[in-house]
């Protein structure tokens, strides 16, 4: 994938997973304990890595540097209000 269309899918990525009713319900309700943001987030960044081919590299949505400490879901909740 060219670099410059990289923005675009993990944000495409980070709406595709915030519309999916089962994890955002195993958020709110903390089926996972106290780490299910965390945990969720971390499920983001999984499958990007899977489609980019790599493993433990840090992703980088827009507004976000790769050493930024603020979340997938964070980042795509501030530039859409989803939360």
């Amino acid at each position: 994938m060219q670099a410059e269309a990289r923005p675009a899918f993990e944000e495409g990525t980070a709406l595709i997973f915030s519309q999916w009713t089962a994890l955002e319900l195993a958020v709110e309700n903390e089926w996972g304990g106290r780490s299910s943001r965390q945990k969720a987030d971390g499920l983001i960044a999984e499958a990007l890595d899977w489609f980019y081919g790599r493993k433990g590299a840090a992703m980088a949505l827009p507004g976000r540097s790769p050493t930024s400490d603020i979340s997938p879901a964070d980042a795509h909740a501030k530039r859409t209000g989803w939360a």
